[in-house]
């Protein structure tokens, strides 16, 4: 879709690379300064295992989308700089964190740290590219018609941060399928090897 419309912006698109999340070799400090910011705010999982994997592969770029209002956007915002070259700019974390925890972040550019969903909405608009975005995926339970839930927290993220329309009402059976979901993952958690 992106070559289509921009052959340069395609080709700017790497290869994807994938490695199953428990393959993913731990790192007890790392996961420990997850914990600790954890025990602060609400942070999602993946920024543990992302962290481990970009130490993985030894980067310190790779682009992390975080944007305005993200969950992730709150610990970084005061430990922040931003850096133009060649006419575009990115944010990256502060040499010395406020807090040793964020270094978690080292690993990342942030290219979008200062937007909203709704900018990017805006920008993709005048770009010509809404219907881009709009193949953007956030669900983590999709309904059997792949469709967003509407009940997992990136869908009430979403719906919260002014793209609700991309998220349609919840039904009686959806709302019954994610909390047995649930109650399933906790039995799981519960009672290994059951």
């Amino acid at each position: 879709m992106v070559k289509e419309m921009d052959r340069s912006a395609g080709e700017r698109i790497l290869n994807t690379l994938t490695m199953e999340i428990d393959k993913v070799p731990k790192n007890e400090n790392t996961t420990s300064h997850f914990r600790r910011l954890l025990s602060i705010s609400y942070l999602g999982s993946q920024y543990d295992w992302l962290a481990r994997y970009a130490e993985l592969l030894g980067t310190k770029d790779l682009e992390l989308c975080i944007h305005k209002d993200d969950k992730a956007e709150w610990f970084l915002r005061n430990d922040i700089r931003l850096i133009e070259s060649n006419g575009e700019s990115h944010y990256e974390l502060v040499g010395t964190p406020s807090l040793a925890a964020l270094n978690i972040f080292s690993h990342y550019r942030f290219p979008i740290l200062d937007m909203t969903k709704t900018d990017m909405e805006n920008k993709a608009r005048q770009g010509g590219f809404l219907h881009i975005m709009e193949e953007t995926w956030f669900c983590h339970s999709p309904t059997k018609e792949g469709k967003p839930c509407g009940i997992c927290n990136p869908c009430k993220y979403t719906k919260s941060e002014g793209l609700a329309r991309r998220v349609p009402a919840q039904s009686i059976s959806t709302l019954a399928r994610t909390f047995l979901k649930k109650m399933k993952k906790k039995a799981e958690r519960l009672l290994p090897n059951q």
